[in-house]
């Protein structure tokens, strides 16, 4: 496809007045790998990262995936004016694109710099291979210098072996994904990381720890039950923040800008995921102890390595094909009107009695809100003082209370508070009860409850933070006697 091998490179020099052929170059910026590559055999250990790298890039020159559905912005235009050097080859071009997306003014760097070329037709014939030009000397994977918009000259970083015609059509691919890593290394990277794993430089000092991405696991969506969110779910959480964390609101940044945030963070989640799923298929049997295991069982560990390139020759390239392919759905289906979780029943009035009701089902052993969030919603219930069992190692953790699916101790919701991190409209709430908060212990609650029920769990919840001793008193005689005019 057009973009399958398009690398996206932005390259930033500042010069400070000084002699800069004495200052080491500062390093190149890494994705963090997912923290089990390193329990891998050296010999599965390369073919990941490698595999992972084709396929995505680097922080500096990301590559655009067709197979994803990520928006990584695409331009098309012709060819007006071809100038070609005196050896016959050409790096410079007159184009006319049909839209020239806006840049921010303190944009850091040549306009559309690293952004993929690919030729649709050249020398007035259509091309084939997706676009990537490849006949004799011409480069396959082309990519921008720099576009000057006032006069149409587009610089190529490689220079084709021939020019293209005047009317060839061309795409240029990847510049709202590139403005989106330009805005997340300002706005996001201090806290979520390089590589989105909520490991940034201040990470470490924040409670609750930021969001790692790269599992495809976000808390507050509105989608279903181990559904991905969708680009609005991204947005409404840069817009609006997080209520009662360290993720603040970003309501005054530019429009383009927060879509291109979203388009990378999507971008580094399937990221993510795509490379933890190749070290799930090579894990069990490929890392350092289970090889070890192998050998003491009777096993040659050099028929185990070769029994490996097999696999990574053989198999592994299917296994990557499928496993995107099964990511890639994923992330599609979220954004069908049909994956929003929308109740079907209008809220129920706010009264007393759908308070007592709602109160009933929150004190009830079927659903256990009391466990975690307490009986009068504090967020001090009995499972914040019991040790939890981590599944991963079937080891119960060193500390005790709940824990999040990265790990890491969290607190259940002190409801008498008001203070809602996914929302506090009553729609947010009844999201937050019928789909449960994805990567913590708060669980689903749809084939739990009825709508009903769900609208009086709602009403009751909003109004926690007013309720007194004396209207919980008041809420259980009226429970009471709603559960005895139903015998």
């Amino acid at each position: 496809m057009v973009a399958r091998n398009c690398l996206l490179g932005l390259t930033i020099v500042a010069l400070l007045g000084c002699d800069l052929s004495r200052v080491a170059p500062p390093p190149e910026a890494v994705f963090a790998p997912d923290e089990r590559i390193d329990d891998l055999v050296r010999q599965a250990r390369r073919p990941v990262v490698e595999m992972v790298t084709e396929r995505f890039g680097t922080p500096n020159r990301l590559v655009a995936w067709e197979a994803l559905p990520v928006d990584y912005g695409v331009l098309e235009g012709r060819v007006v004016e071809a100038y070609p050097e005196t050896d016959g080859t050409c790096w410079r071009l007159k184009v006319e694109l049909d839209a020239v997306p806006e840049f921010p003014k303190d944009w850091p760097a040549p306009l559309l710099q690293g952004v993929a070329v690919a030729f649709l037709s050249f020398g007035g014939k259509p091309v084939s291979a997706g676009g990537l030009v490849d006949e004799g000397e011409n480069r396959v994977g082309l990519t921008v210098q720099r576009f000057d918009p006032g006069t149409g000259v587009l610089e190529l970083a490689q220079r084709l072996g021939s020019p293209p015609s005047a009317g060839d059509r061309l795409r240029l691919v990847g510049h709202k994904l590139q403005r989106g890593r330009v805005a997340y290394m300002r706005h996001c990277v201090h806290c979520h990381g390089v590589a989105g794993d909520g490991n940034g430089p201040t990470a470490p000092y924040l409670n609750p720890r930021p969001r790692d991405y790269r599992r495809g696991i976000f808390k507050f969506t509105s989608t279903g039950p181990n559904e991905r969110p969708t680009r609005d779910d991204l947005k409404r959480t840069i817009r609006q923040g997080i209520p009662g964390t360290y993720m603040p609101s970003f309501f005054l940044l530019d429009d383009g800008d927060v879509e291109a945030i979203v388009e990378y963070v999507r971008f580094l989640a399937m990221r993510g995921e795509f490379e933890r799923r190749l070290v799930d298929e090579l894990i069990l049997d490929y890392s350092t102890e289970a090889v070890a295991q192998r050998v003491d069982a009777g096993e040659e560990r050099s028929d185990i390595l070769d029994e490996l390139e097999t696999f990574l020759r053989d198999e592994l390239p299917e296994t990557a094909a499928f496993e995107v392919e099964r990511i890639a759905n994923a992330w599609r289906r979220v954004e069908r009107p049909e994956a929003l979780v929308v109740p079907k029943t209008p809220r129920t009035p706010d009264t007393f009695e759908s308070r007592a009701r709602g109160r009933k089902l929150f004190l009830s052993k079927t659903l256990k809100c009391v466990d975690c969030h307490g009986p009068t919603g504090r967020g001090d219930g009995p499972m914040t003082e019991d040790y939890q069992l981590n599944t991963a190692t079937n080891e119960y953790y060193p500390f005790p209370g709940l824990v999040d699916a990265w790990g890491h101790p969290i607190r259940p919701r002190n409801l008498t508070r008001g203070i809602y991190r996914g929302g506090r409209r009553p729609l947010d709430i009844y999201r937050r009860i019928y789909v449960g908060i994805k990567g913590t212990p708060m669980p689903s609650s749809a084939a739990a409850l009825n709508e009903e029920q769900i609208w009086d769990l709602v009403n009751y919840v909003l109004s926690i933070p007013y309720e007194t001793a004396d209207t919980r008193r008041q809420l259980d005689a009226v429970a009471a006697q709603l559960t005895a005019s139903e015998k």
